[in-house]
């Protein structure tokens, strides 16, 4: 167990030097990193067993679980979402204390919450111990794996986003080279992934024996305990660095290889990218994408899982495909004969996802103040455009604001249908900025965004 300076002693929570312990921590993630890419593994793991045993990286795990982590607010078993400055330092001593060999995770607890689209999907929620315990397995784990992870893999890493996916997509497609497309959709990847395949591969992790207590560790459902012989733990912080481990390998399958500037040698047949179970492979003919398909089913099937025969689809590029709520497509540049654009937009999808959000917000205020209202259209239409503005977003943004307006028309025409139409526009729209029709609060003075508000 690692030691504080003197002057650093911990007494309490609020005596916690946080700079210290963020210092430590990433010495840790660095060291075991930089031991695994030079390929000093005896060192790695005697790094990783450290940190297993860190003060710092637990403090960091309940400081990250109960106060800045943002699923920290989803209900768990244990009825806490939120714990004070005396409760974290109990569990903190608590958890010091308990031998990890001997602990046994209780099983999760699993609901449904309605999805995006309006189905039911399971969320399983572990409880705030368990994801603190999980928080300290993944920071000794994912440095490992970070030394180890294909270029291709976006999803849930660190420094990495949808983002860089879409500029990796927009770089490959505008060389014009792999204008084919295999849109890869993994069934059920999270429930299917095959316990064996995954425990082998971290078969010399110090925490190994952990990670299989809660690959193991089963459900409750309706007071009903459900035992679980594949899939990984869902609604952990360690299930998607547990599923990028069970993916991991893929690129190769393809025999893809790269420059040291992380671009793709050309002789190469694919780009792969993926983002945690959605993959596209880009491919220089319709041959090729058959092929992939077939390569990557292979693979697939090794981990306990299989590609959705409805969903992986193979096009052309010209013709559009979507990922991670954008779609890409080539176009012929007019203006350039015999040369082809690449464009990327939101999605139909997206769009339908958002419409659908903002209705049911506008709905929620009818009859009520307005101000409890365009807040939370605010922040939904602030994370909605802070996604979107680095794509050709313009039309979709301008749709948006006019599908507010027919919506907020609708919600005070409801209100007050006694009045005119003059007396409506002046009491809740006004001027900003050269546009006039800004919905607003008059009695807050809180304004509407507007999704055009926001640079592309």
């Amino acid at each position: 167990m690692e030691n504080f300076p003197q002057s650093h002693q911990l007494q309490s929570w609020d005596s916690i030097d946080w700079k210290l312990v963020d210092k430590k921590v990433k010495g840790y993630r660095t060291s075991i990193f930089l031991a695994f890419r030079s390929g000093d593994v005896q060192r790695a793991r005697k790094i990783q067993e450290n940190a297993l045993k860190s003060k710092s990286v637990l403090l960091m795990g309940i400081e990250r679980i109960t106060l800045v982590n943002q699923g920290r607010k989803t209900p768990s078993p244990d009825k806490q979402a939120y714990l004070s400055s005396e409760r974290r330092w109990s569990l903190f001593k608590t958890i010091l204390a308990m031998d990890l060999v001997k602990y046994e995770p209780p099983p999760l607890r699993r609901v449904s919450i309605p999805n995006q689209n309006g189905k039911l999907r399971p969320l399983s929620t572990p409880t705030i111990l368990d994801r603190v315990i999980q928080y300290v397995v993944k920071c000794a784990l994912e440095p490992e794996w970070e030394s180890l992870f294909e270029h291709g893999s976006y999803g849930f890493r660190p420094g990495r986003n949808c983002h860089d996916a879409i500029f990796s997509i927009y770089r490959t497609l505008s060389k014009k080279k792999r204008r084919w497309i295999l849109e890869g959709d993994i069934k059920g990847c999270f429930d299917n992934i095959s316990h064996k395949v995954l425990l082998e591969r971290i078969e010399t992790f110090p925490a190994n024996y952990m990670i299989a207590k809660w690959l193991k560790a089963g459900y409750m459902k309706l007071s009903i305990s459900y035992d679980t012989d594949s899939g990984t733990r869902q609604g952990g912080i360690i299930s998607p660095l547990l599923a990028n481990i069970a993916l991991h390998g893929m690129e190769k399958a393809l025999d893809i290889k790269y420059f040291r500037d992380g671009s793709i040698k050309s002789d190469g047949r694919y780009s792969l990218i993926r983002y945690s179970d959605d993959f596209v492979v880009m491919c220089k003919s319709e041959d090729d994408a058959q092929q992939a398909k077939l390569i990557l089913s292979e693979f697939l099937e090794k981990a306990g899982l299989k590609l959705s025969p409805e969903k992986t689809l193979i096009r052309e590029a010209n013709k559009g495909f979507d990922f991670l709520d954008w779609t890409f497509q080539l176009f012929e540049d007019k203006r350039r004969k015999q040369q082809e654009i690449t464009l990327v937009t939101p999605s139909k999808k997206a769009l339908a996802n958002i419409r659908n959000k903002l209705r049911i917000i506008w709905r929620s205020g009818i009859g009520k103040p307005h101000k409890p209202m365009i807040k939370e259209l605010n922040s939904a239409i602030t994370g909605w455009a802070n996604y979107h503005q680095y794509v050709d977003a313009n039309k979709a943004f301008s749709s948006l604001d006019n599908f507010n307006y027919k919506q907020a028309i609708r919600l005070i025409r409801r209100q007050h249908t006694q009045k005119s139409w003059n007396w409506l526009i002046s009491k809740y729209f006004r001027s900003v900025d050269y546009d006039n029709w800004v919905f607003w609060d008059k009695d807050s003075g809180l304004n509407l965004t507007k999704f055009r508000s926001y640079r592309i």
